[in-house]
């Protein structure tokens, strides 16, 4: 893909401007301008208990309909002293923490994403 486009040592072509090399290398090692600013891992279990809770407490929460759905999946379950809302044993990841986790998982976990993966 990115090598395709990248010329190599052997290429007829002049240099590459400075400005336009360092773009194909931050394309190619995925440098980012927008990279998180921690390298710790966004979520703690406080985090997803205190967004889980936000949840619940607004009016109409899909979750707290979800969780009385016996058929459902989710259920509050018990983790390290936390009660934390579970779907199929795996702890429910509120939407407000999502992009943060996946963003972090893409960036330090080198994670190509959905559509590079069909191929």
């Amino acid at each position: 893909d990115m090598l395709s486009r990248v010329p190599s040592a052997n290429s007829d072509r002049d240099e590459l401007e400075p400005s336009i090399a360092q773009s194909h290398a931050n394309e190619l090692f995925a440098i980012r301008a927008n990279t998180p600013t921690d390298e710790g891992f966004p979520l703690t279990l406080i985090k997803v208990f205190n967004e889980q809770q936000k949840e619940l407490n607004n009016k109409n929460s899909k979750i707290e309909a979800l969780l009385k759905q016996n058929k459902s999946g989710y259920k509050i379950g018990h983790l390290q002293g936390h009660e934390l809302i579970m779907y199929e044993r795996k702890i429910y990841v509120p939407e407000t923490l999502r992009g943060r986790t996946l963003e972090w998982y893409h960036y330090y976990l080198n994670h190509p994403g959905g559509d590079r993966l069909a191929n």
